[in-house]
């Protein structure tokens, strides 16, 4: 059977039962015979002229690429009890190679077995260790141990020789975990696609009937082979190692045609180890919707606050508003309260009055509530933030104070040059900034002059009458009355000037507006100014925010207070100011807090902000369990999409199977068509190794009319088993 399952408009995993080489692993022998008719050849041509052909296939070992991932990951720890582990390999047919002598050649050779921690008398830690011996050692008779029947003369001599690894499986565990013979065909099929997908918005398909046959497989590098086991893990977690085993010479004990009375020694062609946490809810669709829940009943409750629902009056307000009262110790030393609120916000900010917009202190940012007579100390803490992130930081002070004498040389400069000096002739005087600060501006501008006329000028000038009349002489600048800081300020209010003097000191520039741009965008700020309570952010939380950029202003001011001994440092630093401009002058985001961020860590989002869509300007991990992301714009819809990390299998919450059309659009989710309390059909509560055939039985029941001729096929049994991605829409209200 070929089907295909579509994950989204643009792709789709094709799914097939098979794919059954043209010859399997073994020697066969081609002969040749003439025959000539009509002419007595007296029997030259009876002798047939005979060739031996050795066609090869992994057996004991595989190639180190032969894999193409596993999952769970090796090494993963997370809620697996829905899933069953399952191998991807990069050979498609790898798992019909060889047979089992069932003369099925639709039945792998191969299976993944799965077993926990105690299970393994060699591995008791589940931790993948094996046993190393060569292939020839593997096959003597044992009295000990049953080992694959295979004649070793029909095992070529270098292989012979290959080392390999293998396990030693008690028997009664044997017994719980392999696969019945009838059931192998199901745990192995063909998947054509990529094994992760942006996204998925839906799931639908085509495809038709039909054994996958190719006299190349390789020539489709999509195409994979997917062994999967047949052991869920745990509800109560622990660890696990997974083995790709050879069934190969176990036939008789896989069919339960003879039972196993001593360990069976199987070759372990691949192993990976992971550990299953316990199942407290934490699964996908159940904590996406506990993010969700608050939302229910008032869509506020998402944003970053405390819930205000206990207080009145103003206190209700500052807290709707995203305040926290903390205590506050006054300049004067005493004790009382404030608010505080970082620069992530439940509602738009208002901006600050222009008059406060770059204060030189952190009590110029103090906001004063008389009414309640306490402080909003929001801003003040910014202020000081800033200035001690700036403190700490060894290159950042350094690069300041450079960037500092550069450009207060440079405005030095343009001043002179503007004014002039006493004896100066304007023949040196521009009023271009750009020319001013260029530096071999007194060459160029010498240059310019020659080549205008500047000697006949001299020379014309040095041969008329001095004049003795007392006035001024007209080459020299009538002197400037204003003070020198005066003339400063009045030259750094000049939009033309702050270009270049932006322009010339670019370059010391840079390392501090480097600096400053991750300080606007909050990474160095500690958590607790971000979220200064933790009832703003409880477990298992999502929380949508605004960012204050009156408090990015705070805190870049107090940053690059550091060193400000005159009144020219602070004026020369206002032209850092504008390091905000480059960031978006708007930007909201949002918080989560959930055990989602451990275990998927490539969780999927969506956002939209102004109508379209929109990528995240930060995106970061902020502890184990919180994630913070910062947006352009205002976020009017966040999607968050299970990532579908190779399409897993195994069922659903709630202990159920979406059925899924397996005939006129195969794939298709079948409303109200669901197999229920999917445990009822493992062989034993305890190991939850799945009845392969008694689940297949009760899904042929449940998708009655909607199974193909041949019925639940490997192919058909993947699409039932692949676990839904689910996802969550959040959108403003």
């Amino acid at each position: 059977m070929t089907k295909v399952l579509r994950q989204s408009s643009a792709t789709a995993f094709q799914f097939h039962d098979s794919l059954i080489p043209q010859l399997e692993a073994g020697t066969y022998e081609i002969s040749v015979r003439q025959q000539v008719d009509g002419i007595d050849t007296g029997g030259f041509f009876d002798t047939p002229t005979a060739r031996t052909l050795s066609v090869r296939a992994p057996q004991f070992t595989l190639a180190a690429d032969a894999v193409h991932g596993a999952y769970p990951p090796p090494g993963a720890a997370g809620p697996f009890d829905q899933l069953l582990p399952h191998l991807t390999l990069a050979r498609a047919p790898l798992p019909w190679e060889r047979e089992l002598g069932t003369g099925d050649k639709g039945v792998p050779w191969v299976a993944v077995l799965v077993f926990a921690a105690g299970e393994l008398p060699g591995d008791p830690e589940a931790a993948g260790v094996t046993r190393s011996a060569t292939v020839a050692d593997l096959l003597t008779k044992s009295d000990s141990v049953v080992v694959p029947d295979i004649d070793p003369a029909t095992v070529p001599a270098d292989v012979r020789a290959q080392v390999c690894r293998s396990i030693d499986v008690p028997a009664d565990v044997f017994t719980k975990v392999v696969p019945r013979l009838s059931e192998l065909h199901w745990l192995a099929h063909v998947r054509k696609g990529e094994e992760t997908q942006p996204s998925v918005q839906a799931t639908r398909s085509g495809g038709r009937a039909g054994h996958l046959a190719a006299a190349d497989p390789t020539d489709d590098p999509e195409l994979h082979a997917v062994v999967v086991g047949n052991r869920f893990p745990s509800v109560g977690g622990g660890q696990y190692v997974a083995h790709l085993v050879s069934l190969e010479g176990f036939r008789a004990y896989v069919a339960g045609d003879t039972t196993p009375d001593k360990p069976l020694r199987m070759v372990s062609l691949y192993n990976w180890s992971f550990q299953s946490l316990p199942d407290g809810g934490a699964h996908f669709g159940t904590l996406v919707r506990g993010l969700a829940a608050p939302g229910v009943t008032d869509p506020a409750n998402l944003s970053l606050r405390i819930p205000p629902a206990a207080t009145t009056g103003p206190v209700r307000d500052r807290l709707s508003s995203g305040y926290v009262p903390l205590n506050y110790r006054v300049s004067s030393g005493e004790q009382t309260l404030s608010w505080y609120r970082g620069p992530l916000c439940p509602v738009p900010p208002q901006p600050l009055p222009g008059a406060v917009e770059h204060g030189t202190t952190a009590d110029a940012r103090l906001i004063y509530l008389p009414e309640q007579g306490v402080f909003d100390s929001s801003y003040a803490a910014a202020w000081t933030l800033g200035r001690t992130l700036a403190l700490a930081d060894s290159g950042f002070a350094p690069a300041l104070m450079q960037w500092r004498r550069s450009v207060g040389r440079l405005t030095a400069r343009l001043t002179d040059t503007r004014r002039g000096r006493a004896g100066r002739s304007r023949a040196w005087h521009t009023t271009d900034p750009h020319v001013a600060l260029h530096p071999k501006a007194a060459s160029r501008r010498f240059d310019h002059l020659v080549s205008g006329g500047l000697g006949a000028r001299l020379t014309g000038a040095l041969n008329a009458p001095r004049r003795v009349d007392g006035r001024a002489a007209a080459g020299v600048a009538a002197p400037d009355t204003r003070t020198p800081v005066g003339v400063l300020r009045a030259h750094l209010a000049d939009p033309a000037v702050r270009t270049a003097l932006r322009q010339a000191t670019a370059a010391e520039a840079a390392p501090v507006r480097a600096w400053l741009g991750r300080l606007a965008m909050l990474y160095p700020v500690p958590f607790d100014h971000l979220v200064p309570h933790g009832r703003l952010l409880p477990s298992e939380s999502l929380r949508f925010f605004y960012v204050d950029r009156a408090w990015q202003t705070a805190l870049i001011d107090g940053a690059l207070s550091i060193g400000v001994a005159t009144s020219l440092d602070a004026d020369l630093t206002t032209l850092l100011h504008d390091v905000l401009d480059d960031i978006p002058a708007s930007m909201s985001g949002f918080l989560v807090r959930s055990q989602l961020v451990a275990a998927w860590p490539a969780l999927r989002m969506t956002v939209t902000a102004g109508g379209g869509p929109t990528t995240a300007l930060r995106a970061d991990a902020l502890a184990g369990d919180v994630l913070m992301f910062l947006f352009e714009g205002i976020i009017d819809e966040l999607v968050l999409t299970e990532p579908p990390q190779g399409m897993h299998l195994g069922y659903e919450d709630g202990e159920i199977i979406q059925g899924r059309d397996l005939t006129g659009a195969p794939g298709t989710p079948l409303p109200g068509v669901t197999l229920s309390d999917v445990t009822k059909y493992f062989r034993s509560a305890d190991t939850r190794v799945l009845d392969t055939g008694a689940l297949v039985g009760a899904l042929s029941e449940t998708l009655s009319g909607h199974l193909p001729t041949d019925g639940i096929t490997a192919a058909g049994l993947a699409i039932q088993l692949v676990k839904a991605t689910q996802q969550i829409t959040f959108r403003r209200s």
